[in-house]
């Protein structure tokens, strides 16, 4: 009788392996094509991703987000910014007031952009602007190609 269950078992075992085997694999989604439209969470992201390079004094960071090959006067204000990080120890920006818009694989931000900077040596100063932002789509994210004005860095 042992023989038996054992048999038994191994017949459920293989007929389970067997029916595993024959179901279809879950299909799928097909992957996503990536937006052209520019929408307020994108806006958000780069506005985030600006705010972080400023505070951690990251030209890296920073560089990354603008397209150098469309931006009109890039090395200028490359130089810029890297003079602007280097006069100040600490830069702590606040973002308010964000107004996105996109058309045609571009898109505009307009926000309120406050920071407090702090120079090597001095005290610190408060700075407030609305800056606009445009964006174009460049492979696969959004790149700024200009920044309106961009005396505000100075």
């Amino acid at each position: 009788m042992n023989a038996k269950c054992v048999q038994i078992l191994g017949l459920v075992l293989a007929l389970s392996i067997a029916a595993l085997a024959q179901q279809a694999p879950t299909p799928t989604a097909p992957p996503q094509a990536e937006s052209t439209v520019f929408t307020v969470n994108d806006a958000n992201e780069i506005l985030s991703q600006f705010r972080e390079a400023l505070a951690a004094h990251s030209q890296k960071k920073l560089f990354a987000l603008l397209d150098a090959d469309r931006m009109q006067g890039y090395h200028s204000f490359q130089d810029q910014m890297k003079s602007y990080f280097s006069r100040y120890e600490t830069i702590r920006v606040n973002v308010h007031s964000i107004q996105a818009s996109g058309e045609n694989e571009k898109g505009v931000i307009t926000a309120t952009f406050e920071v407090e900077i702090t120079p090597r040596y001095g005290s610190a100063v408060r700075k407030q602007a609305q800056l606009r932002f445009q964006l174009e789509r460049s492979d696969k994210s959004w790149r700024i190609v200009d920044i309106n004005p961009r005396s505000f860095f100075s």
